[in-house]
């Protein structure tokens, strides 16, 4: 049976300062935390990162994991490999993450020779997996949340994986130029329903 992914989010906060979202996915097994969040690209600037670690602090408390993804624009050599220097602001969410036990598990570049699309999760369910070039220069990262058992068991028969990936890649993830926030939460939810409906 398809799930319907756009019933089970809930907005639960807009942080004050920085374009990021926070929400709540609600599972068979309870519910996750789900950031989203666009860092435009700003040499030095922490603020945000900090702000991000006092909104997850807070809101870690109802959820049983977190997954934190989106164009985070920061560069560490070291920790992100695909990295044209060692950034202040890469520096300071490298420590958070380090500090909270959260992993970065994008693992090739996305944007031309940059790693800039990240993926932050404290959950072994997540797994990305790079997608061929689409429409534009950037590489598109997919999600899989395997939080549905009755989803993954069905991915885990289905047995053609590589079939799966080329159907999902197919589908239009592309925002018009100056799209907001609101806009890119509408197709994330949309699109996500289409992939579920895949192996649903």
């Amino acid at each position: 049976a398809q799930v319907d992914i756009a019933a089970r989010i809930t907005l639960l906060d807009k942080s004050k300062d920085a374009e990021r979202v926070w929400l709540i996915l609600h599972t068979d097994i309870g519910p996750y935390l789900l950031c989203v969040w666009y860092r435009p690209p700003e040499p030095g600037e922490i603020a945000t990162v900090l702000s991000l670690e006092g909104e997850w602090d807070v809101h870690k408390k109802s959820a049983l994991g977190t997954v934190l993804l989106g164009d985070f624009n920061v560069h560490h050599r070291k920790w992100l490999h695909f990295s044209s220097r060692n950034s202040a602001e890469g520096e300071s969410l490298r420590n958070f993450c380090a500090n909270v036990g959260l992993k970065q598990i994008v693992k090739e570049a996305t944007r031309g020779k940059y790693l800039l699309d990240l993926v932050v999760t404290d959950l072994d369910e997540v797994k990305c997996k790079m997608c061929p070039k689409l429409l534009t220069t950037r590489g598109l990262v997919l999600h899989s949340l395997f939080l549905f058992p009755q989803l993954q068991h069905q991915f885990e028969e289905c047995g053609n994986t590589e079939m799966l990936i080329g159907r999902v890649c197919k589908v239009p993830w592309h925002l018009r130029s100056g799209a907001g926030l609101n806009a890119a939460m509408q197709v994330l939810v949309l699109r996500g329903s289409q992939i579920l409906s895949l192996i649903a």
